[in-house]
């Protein structure tokens, strides 16, 4: 293990990738908030990302919390906008308009508000809730403070990482509280951690596979089309955000590596790449007129791009931005490609694809980590292209049936229900 620890250590220096820190950088300011014994919300959620819709899973379960449940409220930590870091916002004035004219039918206004606003934040509330470990870690002490009941999804990111000593401690003393009522976990693996490895009570964790989505905003039309099926042309795509340099946690070096390898030798294959990834990035050479870069785009612009799309490729690595930092499986960019109609080919570094079912060349594919998986899998499919139209459809199916409102909503409503109480 030591040796494990050093040669990662090694890694993240020579990739130029920043000390993790073993807290929220950002010092939440207790001024922005009071306490109004004579006012109470159902529900407050604490979050440092929305309202930005380059999120469109994580719009689709707080939008769901504020249309279900009475008397609650999102609020901004603003962590997101005021630390310049490898991801583009926009300023966060200009999100919340554009927050409220997608979902203003189904959620008010005044269900949004900022730290940064002139008048106090009433704290008073039933329950409390974060997405994300680093928004608990953030918010914990004011909520401890003011003895404000919290629950919280353990999602895989937001500097949760398994097996990491000050994440274990922050986790057992937060289950340890009399304030604490309840977690989601999304992963079978976390699930397991926090049972086996962590001791919490079975009673407060609540595992459902995946998040919600936006189904109905997902479809596959008559006009999507596949290689040999509709076009000449295999479009392979990567999306993902960027997180480090050359995105080695996301396995850019290796989507490079094969577009490299590939465009040298079919000149019908066409790789895209969406998020926080530009041409400076590319360590292997690859022919301009075979490599597109798009940047980050909101969720309508993809509804036209899938259409072309043939599958999305995911190498994913885990304890690249520290020991026990890993994705989830599949990760949301995957998830969304899926249900556009495009095959699924991701790497899963923690074996969570056996919980929810998925099976290798039937509704995924799976590959390695590494470039010569890819390149055999793909050489594979030259040879049977009409597998990846089926491959696509499958996954399509399974990952609706896995997010649609009755596998996702109905049981998290009913929890946090029941924890406000």
């Amino acid at each position: 293990m030591y040796y494990y620890k050093k040669m990662i250590k090694r890694l993240r220096k020579s990739l130029g990738l920043a000390k993790q820190s073993t807290s929220n950088s950002m010092t939440l300011n207790i001024n922005h908030f009071f306490y109004d014994s004579a006012q109470q919300n159902s529900l407050i959620i604490f979050d440092d990302f929305l309202p930005n819709l380059l999120g469109s899973w994580r719009c689709a379960e707080i939008v769901t919390y504020l249309k279900k449940i009475p008397d609650s409220l999102l609020v901004c930590l603003l962590n997101s906008y005021e630390t310049k870091g490898v991801l583009r916002y926009q300023d966060i004035e200009t999100d919340k308009i554009k927050f409220i004219k997608k979902y203003g039918s189904q959620i008010s206004i005044d269900s949004i508000t900022l730290i940064n606003q002139p008048e106090k934040i009433n704290i008073n509330t039933r329950l409390a809730y974060c997405l994300f470990y680093n928004n608990l870690l953030q918010i914990y002490p004011l909520l401890n403070f003011h003895k404000i009941p919290f629950a919280f999804t353990l999602y895989p990111g937001g500097g949760f990482k398994l097996y990491d000593k000050n994440c274990e401690s922050f986790l057992t003393e937060i289950k340890n509280t009399p304030l604490f009522k309840g977690v989601f976990v999304t992963q079978q693996s976390v699930y397991d951690y926090i049972l086996e490895r962590l001791n919490f009570d079975p009673a407060k964790v609540k595992f459902i596979y995946g998040s919600p989505m936006e189904i109905e905003n997902y479809s596959v039309t008559t006009e999507k089309k596949y290689y040999k099926a509709g076009k000449d042309t295999l479009d392979i795509c990567f999306v993902a955000a960027k997180y480090s340099r050359f995105g080695i946690d996301k396995g850019f070096e290796i989507f490079c590596k094969v577009a490299s390898y590939l465009s040298k030798l079919y000149s019908f294959i066409r790789f895209h790449v969406v998020g926080g990834f530009s041409a400076e990035d590319m360590i292997y050479p690859v022919e301009e007129t075979s490599i597109f870069f798009y940047g980050y785009r909101y969720f309508d612009w993809f509804k036209e791009f899938y259409m072309d799309i043939d599958f999305i490729l995911s190498p994913v690595k885990s304890n690249i931005l520290g020991v026990g930092s890993f994705d989830g499986f599949p990760t949301a960019a995957v998830i969304e490609a899926g249900l556009f109609g495009a095959a699924m080919m991701t790497a899963d570094p923690t074996g969570d694809n056996i919980c929810p079912g998925f099976k290798d060349d039937s509704d995924f594919f799976y590959i390695e980590s590494n470039p010569y998986s890819i390149i055999t899998k793909i050489t594979l499919l030259l040879n049977n292209p009409y597998a990846i139209r089926n491959v696509a459809l499958a996954g399509n199916k399974k990952l609706t049936s896995l997010f649609n409102t009755n596998m996702q909503v109905a049981p998290r409503i009913e929890f946090i229900n029941a924890m406000i109480k």
